[in-house]
C-alpha cells in the first residue's frame, strides 16, 4: 500500500515575555496575578495578555516611594498586549521620590517648606528657608544628613531627609572692667570697657583682657586679678539664657 502523510500546520511558536520595572522590584500584575518584577513567562505568539502596575504609586523603604510614569510600549498603567513572534520585554518605568519631613522648629520662627511631609523626585533641588520670630535669630538647620548654618539652604535630594530649624533668642551681654575703662578684647577686637553686645543664646565668644598689666600714664598701673566668671585672662564663654555681665577685675597700683 501507499503511505500518506497528513500535513498539519505548525503550532504558533512559544515566546519568552519578560515584564520588568525600572527601578527593579516593583509590584506588577500579569493577567490579574500579582508579581514582583521582573518575571518571565512563556506566551503563545499572537495570544493576548494584560500587564499592569499594581498601584501607580508604590511605597519602598521608609521615606521612599515610586510613581509610575510610562510603559516601554507606551501603554496605559493597565493595558492589553499581543504576544509578538519573538522574545520581548515590557518595562514599567517609575520615578523615585524621597520624603522631606519638616519638623516644628526649635525656638520662635517659621519655615519653608511648611511643617509636615513633602515628597520630591530624586535629584530635585530643595530649598529650606528659616525666618526667625521677633527677638530671635537663626542658629542652624538640624538635618538627618548633617547640620548646616547656611540659610536658606539648597540641596539636591537623594535620600529621605528630616529637617528642623533652630532659633535662639538674642541676649544682651556686657563686658565690663573694675575699675572701669580698662582695655579688653572681644572676639579679637579691642575695646574700652564696658561694652554691650547683642548675641544669640548658645553662641560662643572669646573675652580677654588686653594685657594683664595695663598702664595709665606714668602714675597708675592696673594688674588683672580675675574675671567674674573665674575664667582665664582670655577665655571662651557661651551666651546664657539671660542677659549677663562679665567683669574683669583689676588691682590698682599707684607708682611713686
Amino acid at each position: 500500500g501507499h503511505e500518506h502523510s497528513l500535513l498539519i500546520g505548525e503550532p504558533p511558536p512559544t515566546i519568552q515575555a519578560t515584564i520588568a520595572t525600572s527601578p527593579s522590584g516593583r509590584a506588577i500584575t500579569v493577567d490579574a496575578v500579582n508579581y514582583t518584577a521582573p518575571i518571565t513567562q512563556s506566551w503563545i505568539a499572537g495570544s493576548s495578555h494584560t500587564i499592569a502596575v499594581n498601584g501607580t504609586t508604590q511605597n519602598g523603604a521608609a521615606g521612599v516611594r515610586y510613581v509610575w510614569s510610562t510603559w516601554s510600549d507606551g501603554g496605559a498603567a493597565s493595558h492589553s498586549v499581543t504576544a509578538p513572534s519573538g522574545n520581548t520585554t515590557y518595562t514599567a518605568n517609575f520615578a523615585t521620590e524621597y520624603l522631606l519631613t519638616m519638623q516644628s522648629p526649635s525656638g520662635s520662627g517659621s519655615v519653608t517648606p511648611s511643617v509636615g511631609d513633602h515628597w520630591y523626585a530624586s535629584g530635585q533641588s530643595v530649598t529650606l528657608t528659616a525666618t526667625p520670630g521677633g527677638g530671635y535669630g537663626f542658629v542652624r538647620w538640624e538635618l538627618s544628613t548633617g547640620n548646616t548654618t547656611t540659610n536658606p539652604y539648597t540641596f539636591n535630594i537623594s535620600q529621605p531627609v528630616t529637617a528642623r530649624a533652630v532659633f535662639a533668642p538674642y541676649r544682651q551681654i556686657t563686658v565690663a572692667s573694675s575699675p572701669t575703662g580698662r582695655a579688653i578684647t572681644v572676639d579679637g577686637a579691642n575695646y574700652t570697657a564696658p561694652q554691650t553686645f547683642t548675641w544669640l543664646e548658645g553662641s560662643s565668644h572669646t573675652i580677654a583682657v588686653n594685657g594683664t598689666t595695663q598702664e595709665n600714664g606714668a602714675e597708675t598701673r592696673y594688674v588683672w586679678l580675675n574675671w567674674s566668671d573665674a575664667g582665664a585672662a582670655s577665655h571662651s564663654i557661651t551666651v546664657p539664657g539671660s542677659n549677663q555681665t562679665y567683669t574683669a577685675n583689676f588691682k590698682t597700683c599707684l607708682l611713686y
